[in-house]
């Protein structure tokens, strides 16, 4: 698609505008993995999916109708109020995406009448998919019209927190990272694990808190405190540690991962978070990062009333140190 970009500054000129701020979202259903970023409530939205490391059935899950993204490509999607449902003609080519002024004309976009919208694949390495993690206006529609202005609020971050999952997770299933993409997961040369990948700086932090969106599915409210950043591996890339304590979701229950006492708690380790699948999952009264005699941080978790009794910890409030062992996070007996 790169050979076919044009620019139509004079149309940019006429647009309706669509109000809506981006979300990522991803998820696994066991038989799919998904990355998705969305301009809410303006019908568009670029997503990604794969086989899910648990290889459940995909009937077993009610995803064997599901739009499959090819490896390492985004499935753009354009529905109402963005595009009409066709009246005969189920496949179109005048479908344009213009990103900071400069016109990308996708490939033949079909009419997916199972999930009621146009969708067309592009991929990753695309001038235009690249441009969505820089751009700072967009606006879509047929060629010669209507045109679309999207908000692009979370739209840079959103794109780059759905893609980077989707490449983690290819990689994991053996697919060769392309080169344009390295900036996701990057060869480390400082593993200590040696035949491992780390993320780029911030990724734990993205990965926390596209959790949270995903988690509330929606909208959340981020404290300062819920994300906790520091070296818990020792690989010189920021880890992070996740509260749910401190993630108020804005729809539905507001702290979903909570319990009377307890929240979840999971830790994004850089250096294993492919190998290990994800964060390290833990439940906690409250987290810290303390700092340990090797000079790493390890993560301290209040314990319950229970826990501490347990322990042999009585009178009180008790905590439990977590550190990384080189292959794993472990209690500190």
């Amino acid at each position: 698609m790169d050979g076919l970009k044009a620019t139509f500054c004079a149309l940019l000129l006429a647009t309706t505008p669509a109000h809506a701020g981006w979300v990522a979202r991803i998820a696994d259903n066991g038989g799919l993995f998904y990355g998705l970023a969305v301009a809410e409530n303006s019908g568009f939205a670029v997503r990604c999916n794969g086989r899910s490391r648990q290889g459940l059935p995909l009937i077993s899950v009610e995803a064997h109708e599901e739009a499959r993204a090819e490896p390492f490509h985004l499935i753009y999607s354009f529905s109402a109020p963005l595009m009409a449902e066709p009246a005969t003609v189920y496949q179109r080519s005048d479908v344009v995406v213009w990103a900071d002024g400069t016109g990308y004309r996708l490939p033949v976009t079909i009419w997916n009448e199972l999930d009621y919208e146009w969708q067309v694949q592009v991929a990753m390495t695309d001038t235009l998919s690249l441009a969505l993690m820089t751009a700072r206006d967009l606006v879509v529609g047929p060629e010669t019209g209507p045109h679309t202005r999207i908000a692009v609020d979370g739209m840079n971050q959103s794109v780059a927190e759905a893609m980077a999952f989707c490449v983690a997770e290819y990689r994991r299933a053996g697919f060769p990272v392309p080169a344009p993409l390295d900036q996701f997961w990057p060869q480390a040369n400082n593993s200590v694990l040696g035949d491992d990948t780390v993320a780029r700086p911030d990724a734990m932090a993205d990965y926390a808190r596209a959790h949270i969106y995903n988690g509330c599915s929606g909208a959340a409210q981020i404290e300062d405190t819920a994300i906790l950043l520091g070296d818990i591996d020792g690989d010189g890339v920021e880890d992070a540690v996740l509260d749910w304590g401190g993630g108020i979701c804005s729809q539905g229950l507001p702290r979903p991962f909570c319990g009377a006492s307890m929240c979840s708690a999971d830790v994004y380790v850089s250096s294993a978070y492919a190998r290990l699948g994800g964060p390290v999952n833990l439940l906690a009264l409250g987290v810290q990062l303390q700092p340990l005699t090797n000079g790493l941080q390890g993560v301290s978790l209040g314990g319950s009333l229970s826990m501490c009794n347990a322990a042999g910890q009585t009178g009180g409030a008790c905590n439990f140190i977590w550190y990384w062992n080189g292959a794993d996070l472990v209690q500190l007996k």
